[in-house]
């Protein structure tokens, strides 16, 4: 049990942690920290609707919704509707979104240093490779046992 709890204590941390660190250092633009994964994914992938970017980002569609809101409302987002599917809209990086993206991407930059901190080269390509793994683990679901 204990091995349980402090994984769980320590990716805790870090996934509060990291991304209070980025908003913090961006407080002046009136990003919180649940719309700069989405902003960065929005500036990445242009036109991405809001449904493959919910699936993308591990957020539910209600969530991105108000996050894709937020982000239009302050100027760094807007929606266009998608050519192909009328019911669907697309999300788009606006000026402002590109003016701030390599402070937004130093900030980044910036965490990963203090992360990765005392850590060797190699050492951080392999945490990034084993929490990589856990992500697509963790994306899958559990595990199903196949019946004999």
């Amino acid at each position: 049990m204990e091995l349980i709890t402090t994984w769980l204590r320590c990716m805790g941390i870090i996934c509060r942690g990291l991304p209070a660190m980025v908003a913090g250092s961006l407080r002046d633009t009136g990003l919180h920290e649940s719309h700069i994964f989405c902003l960065l994914a929005v500036c990445q992938r242009p036109g991405e609707s809001q449904e493959a970017l919910s699936h993308l980002l591990l957020i539910d569609k209600s969530t991105m919704t108000r996050v894709a809101s937020s982000l239009e409302r302050a100027g760094f987002v807007e929606r266009r509707r998608s050519e192909t599917d009328r019911r669907s809209y697309g999300l788009y990086p606006t000026e402002r979104a590109f003016e701030l993206l390599p402070r937004l991407v130093e900030a980044l930059r910036e965490c990963q240093s203090v992360a990765l901190r005392d850590m060797s080269p190699e050492e951080g390509e392999l945490l990034c490779d084993l929490v990589e793994h856990m992500a697509r683990n963790v994306s899958r679901g559990p595990a199903v046992e196949e019946e004999s």
